[in-house]
């Protein structure tokens, strides 16, 4: 996080797209921006969930199923329920990514039946994302018929706490959690830039505007044919994940691991 939120600090600044000011540099200087705003995104709600783990691991190993499962009634719903159909203001990063911890724990530890086989689970999938969908449709025409703009089609998919997006995450784990896919190297060392993806392409607000306004240029994409702008759409972004996922490859390679060996030589 530190070495992103330095480096694209500098690189946008040398191309107008930041400005290096004393506001900007104190930022990076407290932790790459975590101790700041907890609640105003991703990278800092997850490094906090993440200082909370030894707590909540010593809870998952003492608590029964009864109460694994007690425990998350309740916050589900909170969070879904009460957030997707009483449009309640209760999402908070930390607390909802802790939430989905306790929900990983419950799928490894005890499990339902159904959560085991792709029977069920597959058709799941499969489900929520066709209502996710219709759902957004019929918003939009409710909005459009009873004149009512202000309305969010996404109601029931936005933001990750909401019944839809909920149910489509889990049911996607679980199919591949189901598939039993072999130990692969390109696979994990993949998997080890994801983290480093978000944090290259959503860097800034910056970099939002020189990748997506400015390179793929987003905006003009919305007035092409729709089967051009699923082929471009899928273009762009296999084609962002690929150029960030080697640089942080990169990364992991010739900055992190070199520098790790030299802090933790007996490790």
């Amino acid at each position: 996080i530190i070495f992103y939120s330095w480096a694209m600090y500098f690189v946008l600044a040398a191309f107008g797209y930041e400005t290096i000011n004393f506001n900007g540099v104190v930022k990076r200087l407290l932790l790459g921006g975590i101790t700041r705003n907890q609640d105003g995104g991703f990278v800092p709600g997850f490094m906090w969930m993440y200082l909370l783990i030894p707590a909540m691991n010593v809870y998952i190993n003492l608590a029964t199923r009864k109460n694994l499962f007690w425990t998350l009634g309740i916050l589900l719903s909170m969070f879904t329920i009460c957030g997707t159909f009483l449009n309640a203001n209760v999402y908070h990063h930390v607390f909802w990514y802790v939430t989905l911890y306790l929900v990983g724990a419950m799928v490894r530890l005890s499990p339902f039946e159904w959560m085991k086989s792709n029977r069920m689970c597959i058709p799941l999938l499969c489900g929520s994302i066709l209502i996710a969908w219709a759902s957004v449709v019929c918003f939009d025409y409710l909005a459009v018929w009873l004149g009512r703009p202000s309305w969010t089609p996404h109601s029931f998919v936005a933001d990750s706490h909401k019944l839809l997006a909920f149910t489509t995450a889990l049911s996607a784990f679980l199919v591949f959690k189901n598939l039993h896919i072999p130990q692969s190297r390109f696979i994990n060392s993949l998997a080890s830039t994801t983290f480093g993806v978000l944090l290259i392409h959503a860097a800034t607000d910056g970099m939002r505007k020189w990748l997506w306004q400015d390179f793929v240029n987003v905006p003009s994409a919305y007035s092409m044919p729709l089967s051009e702008l699923i082929a471009y759409s899928a273009v762009v972004m296999l084609g962002v994940f690929a150029v960030c996922s080697a640089i942080d490859y990169l990364r992991i390679r010739f900055v992190e691991r070199p520098m790790f060996r030299r802090i933790f030589p007996y490790a």
